[in-house]
Formats: C-alpha cells, structure tokens, sequence
C-alpha cells in the first residue's frame, strides 16, 4: 500500500526498506504490536550483547526481583569456541545452558545467578546478576512495574461475567485466570494469593478435595450454599472420578507407577527378578501401597525390603572394606585422623631419637592397644613397652628426673 503511492517516482529511486514496509506510519505500527505481550531486546555489558526474551516475576533478593521464566542469552566463548550462553531461572535454581553446537550443549546449575556462574568458572571479573542481565537498569524498571501491577490492571470484570454465565458454580482458578493473562503467563506467589483474597471477601470458598502436595490447580464455588458443591467434589474424588492432574497435563506419578508395573510384567527371571526390582523404591512405599499399585504379593514385598537391606549393607561394607567409604565427610574435620597426624609428625621429628620418642608415646601409650598404636604411628613393639615403663615410672611425657645432689655446708 505505501509502495503504491510512491510507483510513479523515477525507476532508479532508491527507497529505505522500513519505509516502504509502511513503518513510518504509527497507526501501522500501534496496529501490528496489537496483543504483542513482551518485544524481544537487547543491551551491551562491556564487550557482551544480552538479549532478554523473557522476565518473570520473584521476590527472591538473589535474583533481584526477577522469577521463574526470566531467560537471556549472548554469544561468548567457551573452552576456546564460539558458543551460545542461554541464562533461565527455573522453579528451584538458575540455569546455564553453553550451546557450542546444535548437538553439542553442556548445563550448569546454581541457587542464583552468582552461584550458576561460579559453578561455570568464565568470566570471573563479572557479577552472575550482571552477564544474567538483571542489574541492567531498563530490567530494573520493567521488574518494578511489574511487581507493583495490581489486579486492577487486568479485566477482572470479565472474570466474574463469565462466570455468571456459566452453567456451574464451580470453577478451576488456574485454569479461568490464564484467559485472562498473556499466553504462556507464569503467575507468582502474589498475584495468586491477592486473587483468592478478592474471592473470599466477595463470599466465593476454595472447595478443593485434595491437599497443595498432590496438585497445585484449585477449585472454587460462588454457590451461597458451597456445602453442596463440596460434598460432590469430594465423593468424586473419593470413588476415584475425579484428578488432582487433568488428563491433558503428563501425571509423573501416574507415569511412574506405570514403568514400574511393566518393568515388574516383564521380568524374566519371574520372581527373582521381581524382588530386585522392587527392592529400589519398596522401603520408601507402605505393603498397601505397593500391593494396591502394582499388583504385587505382600510375600514378594517382605523379599524385596529384605534383599534391599541386605544389598545396602553388602555395598557400603564392600565400599568401606575398600577405602572409598569414609566414616566422616570431607567437608567435617576429622578429629581422630588429624590427632593421628600431629603424634605422627611429632615422633618423626624428635631430636632425641628413641628417648625422645618413648616421652611422646608416654602421653598415650596406656590408652591404646600395641596394635593400633604399631598400625597408626609405624613403631615398634619395643619402643611402645618402654614407653609404657616410662609413663608408669615418670608420668605423661615428664622428662626423668634426675637424682639431687645433695651438699653439706
């Protein structure tokens, strides 16, 4: 159209290509960003170009205000190749996903952008906050816009009018609220606890049959007489009609059970084979748990927990026996070895070769047996019954004492 209204200007005319595209016009432009949620932009840090694609919403203080669903990416370089670094906060941490081919991608994990970028080790002279984007101050701005949305700036009228229309009284809150938001919208904490508070001052009751841990969607009635809708739901639920999880939503419950009982139907060695696959998850389910999902004998069950705690008892003995198990941790100073050591060092430096060792190993001599004190400090029985007779006669470590002289005056 605006090509057409410049055809008859000279052939060998050149045109700026958004001109001719029409985006000059404003009325084009308000137009073609109609029910466009979020625009896709970029911003430098030092040498780096960050796209931002996505921002959610927290009030996490690590994240800078920033929630689940917040992604941003740039070109860099990692182990001396060009590669695709793509930053995300998901649910329970911050992720780093390094493209350095389409098949080719590595992931790293942390609590928050700082953490995730230490575990990557690149680019040490920057802040994580900083290469994720989030101390950008037109980020800082759209965080604190959004925080401070409320529930007037959606159509909440049209909530409620539909429904009125409809047949039901009840409702799934999730599920009504996401017409209403832009697609793919993640609510936060706040937005959903400020929506439940609207429907209880407005006489509206949360009549969800099953607890927060099962399923997060809800269910609410505006009936006056909401004892009723209650009731239907919860023996809908009880007789098995009713789920936590919509068929349309992957149930990983549901799916887990699934791949258990047909690993469980396709055992080849019928029982045996039974008994060790059930031993993986048998200590962690009741015997009516286990019988009523899988099918199984509650004699099959006793056999599993049994070979499970055996089989765990052999492994961590076989593990211990061998040196790779450690009955302290790493992160734990180990009191006993570092005591070991000190009297270790201590005996190899002595000035005064044997009497210098018998004194040390009198201090504890008496309170070990010659084994372990032969294994732990690599001296001879000798010189443990020497250091023995020292301590009886002198004490702990005393040096011996002299006979007095004695002079008359």
């Amino acid at each position: 159209m605006k090509y057409n209204q410049d055809i008859d200007v000279l052939p060998a005319t050149r045109f700026s290509g958004p001109l001719i595209l029409g985006w000059d016009d404003e009325n084009l432009l308000e137009m073609s960003l109609k029910d466009v949620y979020f625009r896709t932009f970029g911003f430098k840090v030092e040498k780096f170009l960050i796209y931002v694609t996505n921002i959610g919403i927290g009030n996490n203080t690590n994240m800078m205000g920033a929630g689940i669903g917040y992604t941003s990416s740039f070109i860099g370089e990692y182990e001396k190749k060009r590669a695709l670094f793509v930053q995300r906060i998901e649910k329970n941490n911050c992720q780093i996903t390094i493209y350095i081919s389409e098949k080719n991608s590595i992931t790293f994990c942390g609590a928050n952008p700082n953490d995730t970028w230490k575990n990557v080790g690149l680019y040490k002279k920057f802040c994580g906050t900083e290469l994720f984007g989030l101390e950008h101050p037109i980020i800082q701005k759209i965080i604190h816009d959004k925080q401070y949305r409320t529930i007037s700036d959606i159509n909440s009228k049209s909530f409620f009018i539909d429904w009125l229309n409809q047949h039901s009284t009840i409702i799934e809150l999730h599920k009504k609220l996401q017409k209403l938001y832009p697609p793919n919208y993640i609510f936060d904490v706040r937005e959903l606890c400020a929506w439940r508070t609207m429907l209880k001052a407005i006489g509206c009751i949360n009549i969800t049959p099953f607890e927060k841990n099962e399923s997060e969607y809800e269910f609410w009635t505006r009936n006056e007489i909401s004892i009723i809708d209650q009731n239907i739901l919860q023996d809908l639920y009880n007789n098995g009609f009713l789920q936590a999880i919509p068929n349309y939503i992957t149930n990983v419950s549901k799916e887990f059970w699934k791949c258990f009982e047909e690993s469980l139907n396709h055992s080849k060695n019928w029982n045996d084979g039974k008994i060790r696959i059930l031993s993986i998850i048998t200590n962690n389910f009741t015997y009516e748990e286990l019988q009523n999902r899988l099918k199984v004998s509650s004699k099959i069950i006793a056999k599993a927990r049994t070979y499970c705690n055996i089989n765990d008892q052999n492994i961590l003995q076989d593990l211990y026996n061998n040196g790779f198990l450690q009955a302290i941790p790493n992160y734990i100073t180990n009191v006993s070895k570092e005591f070991w050591k000190c009297f270790e060092e201590s005996l190899n430096h002595s000035k005064n070769w044997n009497d210098g060792k018998i004194r040390i190993l009198s201090i504890i001599t008496n309170n070990f047996t010659y084994e372990e004190l032969q294994n732990r400090l690599k001296v001879s029985s000798k010189i443990i019954a020497k250091a023995r007779t020292y301590c009886n006669i002198n004490g702990l470590g005393c040096s011996m004492l002299n006979k007095p002289i004695i002079t008359r005056v």
